[in-house]
């Protein structure tokens, strides 16, 4: 995600697993990036070039934002006798 101009810069489905990191990253990669921020997720840091990269919480903070307006509205979709 685009901090500055509030824009999703790619996004990829899946398990929070290297697989789906590595899947990410690649559709990114190409793109005229100055610097990428992420947490403390370990594979990361093999993923991202250490140049590019800055593991902070406090950074991540635009993108966790609209993962959870993007979880809200997709529980809305949810029938109450699927949910655990």
């Amino acid at each position: 995600m685009d901090r500055h101009a509030k824009q999703f810069l790619h996004c990829v489905l899946g398990a929070r697993d290297t697989a789906t990191g590595q899947q990410l990253w690649e559709a990114v990669k190409s793109g005229l990036l100055q610097a990428v921020m992420s947490d403390d997720w370990k594979p990361y840091e093999h993923m991202i070039p250490e140049a590019l990269h800055i593991q902070s919480k406090a950074e991540t903070y635009t993108v966790e934002g609209y993962n959870c307006l993007v979880r809200h509205f997709l529980a809305r979709l949810c029938r109450k006798s699927k949910c655990s």
